[in-house]
């Protein structure tokens, strides 16, 4: 919704402290990512694609709209299962590990 794809800007830009000093660690390899899911409140995956987009410049280099980039994370977050394994969590530990790689 509208309202959950500004709540994931607002939480990107203006993180929270321990969201903030979580994500001060993503590029180590030890990370946390269900401590992600409790402090991004379940939205591990579009607060973290955002807040990498954001950091890496790319946001800003092409000019992506930020409202319709997190509408779109919030769409494919919200498309993932309720389930112990292929879900949003787990996602977004594999973009954090490609992050880490590349």
């Amino acid at each position: 919704t509208a309202e959950d794809s500004k709540e994931v800007i607002r939480v990107a830009r203006s993180p929270p402290d321990a969201l903030a000093r979580l994500l001060e660690r993503v590029d180590n390899w030890q990370f946390d990512i269900f401590e992600l899911e409790v402090v991004s409140d379940n939205r591990p995956l579009s607060v973290l694609a955002f807040a990498l987009l954001v950091r890496t410049g790319l946001v800003k280099r092409f000019g992506v709209d930020e409202v319709r980039l997190a509408r779109y994370l919030t769409v494919i977050e919200e498309g993932y299962p309720d389930n112990p394994y292929h879900s949003r969590t787990h996602a977004a530990d594999v973009l954090r590990t490609l992050h880490v790689i590349i």
